[in-house]
C-alpha cells in the first residue's frame, strides 16, 4: 500500500511541476492609432449626407468599404465638434461611436491583422497561447487623447486583473505598438500604483512606442494626408484631440525646425503658434493641457523591453508653400519609415530614471519597417522568448 501512496505522491508532484512549466504569462496587446475597429450609429435625419439605410443601427465605420462610397458621410460622422462650454470635443450631432470586442483581437482591423498580426497571433498560438484566454487585445477610440478615455482605462485595468486570475495568477505582459505604448504609459502613470504594477504585471514590451509624439502627425493636421483615407480634410484631423496629445514633444525635439511654412518655420516648441496659424482653435485650446499628459516620460517602473526598427528613410520635417495644400517637400532622416529615431529612442531615458530593480532593454531591428515590426519573425522570436521565460 505504501508503494501505491508513494507512486501517487510522485505523480502529483510531477503534474504540479509540469503544470508550472507550462503556465505562460498572459499577454494584453494595445494596437497603434487607427488600428481598432470603430462602429457608428447615425441619426440620418440629422446627418443628411448619410444613406438612410444606416439610420439608427450600429454599423462598422472603420474600415467599411460602404463608407468609402459615401466619403462625405464618413467624414461628417468621424469629425468631432468642439463644445466651448465643456472645453472639449464631442461627437457630431446624431452620432454615437464605439469600439467593439474589447479584450479580443477581433476588435482590431482585419487589414491590420493581415499586415502584421496574422503572424503575431500565429506565432503566439504555436507557443501555446490561446486567443481570448491568455492572448488578449484592447481596442480604443483612436481619435481621442488618452485623458478622454476613462472608460477604456477602467476596462483595461479589469482586463489585466481578470487575465491574471484566469491564468493561475500569472503576471501579465503588456505589449503595445506605435501609439499603444503611449496609451500604456499613461495608464501606468495615472490609473495604478506601484503595488498594483508589482502584483499584476510582468513587464512592458514596447514596439516603436511614439512616447515623444510623431513628426508625421503634423502632416495630418496641416494637409489631411493619410494614405488609406482618400480626400480627407485637415479639419477632420484637427477635430481629433489625439493630436493635442501626441504631436512632437518639445522637451525631446527641442528647437529644431520641423515645419517649414509659407511665412515662418516651426519647431516642436512652436506648436501652439502653428495650431493658431492653422486655425485649429480647439486643438490650440487643449494643447497646453493634453500635450503634458506624458510629456515628462514618467518611468513605467516595470520591466521594459523597448524595440524599434531603424536604418529606413523617415519623415523628419515638411515644407509648405501653402497650408491648404500637401507638403512641397518631405525632409527625410533615420527611423523606421514612419517614426524617426528621436521618438523611437525616447524610451532610453528610463535607463536612468527607472527604479534599477526593474529590467530595461533597448533593441533595434535594422531594416524593419514600422508597420511590419509586430509581425517580423526576428521580433516575434525575441518577444516569445521573453514572455515564455519563467
Amino acid at each position: 500500500m505504501w508503494r501505491l501512496w508513494a507512486s501517487l505522491v510522485v505523480i502529483l508532484l510531477t503534474l504540479q511541476i509540469s503544470g508550472a512549466e507550462n503556465v505562460t504569462h498572459p499577454v494584453v496587446f494595445v494596437p497603434g492609432s487607427m488600428c481598432s475597429v470603430i462602429e457608428v450609429k447615425i441619426n440620418t435625419t440629422i446627418q443628411k449626407r448619410c444613406p438612410t439605410d444606416l439610420h439608427d443601427t450600429w454599423s462598422v465605420l472603420w474600415i467599411n468599404p460602404k463608407f468609402f462610397l459615401h466619403l462625405e458621410c464618413m467624414e461628417d460622422v468621424m469629425t468631432m465638434v468642439f463644445d466651448s462650454q465643456k472645453g472639449e470635443y464631442i461627437n457630431a450631432p446624431g452620432v454615437e461611436i464605439r469600439t467593439t470586442n474589447f479584450g479580443s483581437f477581433s476588435g482590431l482591423l482585419p487589414e491590420y491583422m493581415y499586415l502584421s498580426f496574422e503572424h503575431f497571433v500565429s506565432k503566439f498560438e504555436k507557443a501555446g497561447y490561446t486567443r481570448d484566454i491568455n492572448l488578449l487585445a484592447a481596442p480604443y477610440d483612436w481619435r481621442r487623447a488618452a485623458i478622454m478615455l476613462p472608460e477604456f482605462f477602467q476596462d483595461f485595468k479589469q482586463l489585466i486583473e481578470t487575465a491574471y486570475v484566469n491564468n493561475s495568477n500569472q503576471k501579465v505582459y503588456l505589449i503595445g505598438h506605435s501609439t499603444g505604448p503611449s496609451m500604456i504609459l499613461y495608464f501606468l502613470s495615472t490609473y495604478v500604483d506601484q503595488n498594483w504594477k508589482d502584483t499584476y504585471l510582468q513587464g512592458l514590451i514596447s514596439l516603436s512606442g511614439n512616447y515623444a509624439g510623431e513628426v508625421d502627425n503634423y502632416e495630418q493636421i496641416i494637409s489631411g494626408v493619410v494614405p488609406f483615407f482618400p480626400n480627407a480634410s485637415s479639419k477632420l484631423f484637427q477635430s481629433f484631440d489625439f493630436f493635442a496629445w501626441l504631436l512632437p514633444n518639445p522637451k525631446v525635439y527641442g528647437s529644431r525646425d520641423l515645419i517649414f511654412g509659407p511665412s515662418r518655420n516651426y519647431s516642436a516648441m512652436d506648436t501652439p503658434s502653428l495650431l493658431k496659424d492653422l486655425g485649429a482653435e480647439g486643438l490650440a485650446y487643449l494643447y497646453s493641457n493634453y500635450s503634458t499628459l506624458t510629456q515628462d516620460l514618467p518611468p513605467p517602473n516595470v520591466d521594459v523591453h523597448c524595440f524599434y526598427g531603424e536604418n529606413i528613410s523617415t519623415p523628419i520635417g515638411y515644407s509648405y508653400s501653402n497650408f491648404d495644400k500637401p507638403a512641397t517637400n518631405t525632409h527625410k532622416g533615420p527611423g523606421d519609415g514612419e517614426q524617426d529615431d528621436t521618438t523611437n529612442h525616447s524610451c532610453e531615458i528610463w535607463a536612468k530614471t527607472q527604479d534599477p530593480k526593474y529590467k530595461f532593454e533597448m533593441k533595434a531591428f535594422p531594416g524593419v519597417k514600422h508597420i511590419d515590426l509586430p509581425g517580423n519573425s526576428d521580433v516575434l522570436q525575441t518577444i516569445i522568448g521573453i514572455v515564455t521565460s519563467q
